[in-house]
């Protein structure tokens, strides 16, 4: 019989946020970025960190993962909350497809675009952030089902990847990071002025109107999709 285990959700959503644990895998049930589909993860490939108790700090020390790390915060709440609990990954896993709200919302942590998400190439992730109701609770019965329970993230992750010490190639992977954030900011940037040029058009736009909010649109779409591809190519973002 699966465990079910509730991530906070607001009180009067239809279809509440739930992490169904058995015997074989944990499936993430989070109709806001999967709609109705569940992410099943296999419990044998899963680490289990409670970030009440010890601290998120994978990026802190001046360490730089070869293939670097994905691990957005799926808030099933507000953005401003704090997740409750890190769960990674020994082996990337493949998200599935995002539903286009959350993958085009200027606040989302999900690091895929629309098309991206929808096609077959995908996005592997190395974990998720989560804000469970009980978190204590959470880590404990995804441990007692067999997941690994984390203190030290950095060193759980650093046996299960690869890290960059030439220094060439760190300075290679530095201005990567660099350029990732700057087109990533930039796609959010575009999306909130074609809002805006929305808000302020009101309820009879203009063609030239309607041409500007589309061209922002595209813009945003061209940037972000520049900015996956770039990640793609070592799924490079230290978070």
């Amino acid at each position: 019989m699966a465990a079910e285990l509730r991530l906070k959700t607001y009180r009067l959503s239809p279809r509440k946020s739930t992490v169904w644990v058995d015997s074989n895998s944990a499936a993430l049930y989070l109709p806001t970025y999967f709609g109705r589909r569940r992410w099943a993860v296999p419990l044998g490939e899963l680490g289990v960190l409670d970030l009440t108790v010890e601290q998120w700090d994978a990026g802190e020390e001046d360490v730089l993962f070869a293939s670097g790390l994905l691990v957005p915060y799926f808030f099933t709440t507000g953005p401003a909350t704090t997740p409750t609990t890190a769960l990674l990954f020994k082996q990337p896993q493949r998200v599935p497809p995002i539903r286009a709200l959350a993958a085009w919302a200027p606040n989302t942590d999900v690091p895929v675009g629309v098309l991206e998400s929808r096609s077959g190439h995908g996005a592997d992730l190395d974990g998720v952030l989560l804000r469970f109701e009980e978190p204590a609770e959470a880590r404990d019965v995804l441990v007692g089902w067999g997941a690994e329970p984390v203190v030290d993230e950095l060193a759980w992750l650093k046996r299960h990847r690869r890290t960059v010490e030439d220094p060439d190639e760190r300075a290679k992977l530095r201005r990567r990071d660099r350029n990732i954030t700057w087109l990533g900011r930039s796609s959010t940037l575009l999306i909130a002025l074609a809002l805006l040029a929305g808000f302020v058009s009101g309820d009879d736009p203009s063609l030239v109107a309607d041409g500007a909010i589309l061209a922002l649109v595209i813009s945003s779409f061209v940037v972000r999709s520049v900015a996956f591809r770039m990640s793609k190519a070592d799924r490079y973002r230290l978070r």
